[in-house]
C-alpha cells in the first residue's frame, strides 16, 4: 500500500530515523501483500471488502503522518 511507502520515506528522511518504525511498516506491507495474493478476482464481495478495508487503513496511516 502506498501509504506505507510514504511512512517509510518520511521516516528515512529524518536525521535520526527510527528503524523500528521502518521495520514495523515493512512488516505491515508484507502482511498486506500476502493478503492480496489470497484474494480471488472472481469474488466480488471479497474484493469490495478488501478495498473498503484498505481505504480505511490508508486514511489511518496517512493521518499518522499529518
Amino acid at each position: 500500500m502506498g501509504a506505507y511507502s510514504a511512512v517509510i520515506a518520511t521516516e528515512e528522511a529524518k536525521t535520526a530515523p527510527d528503524e523500528s518504525v521502518i521495520e514495523a511498516t515493512r512488516a505491515a506491507q508484507n502482511r498486506l501483500a500476502r493478503e492480496r495474493e489470497g484474494l480471488r478476482s472472481s469474488d466480488r464481495e471479497q474484493i469490495a471488502a478488501a478495498r473498503t478495508r484498505y481505504a480505511e487503513l490508508a486514511r489511518e496511516v496517512m493521518a499518522g503522518l499529518a
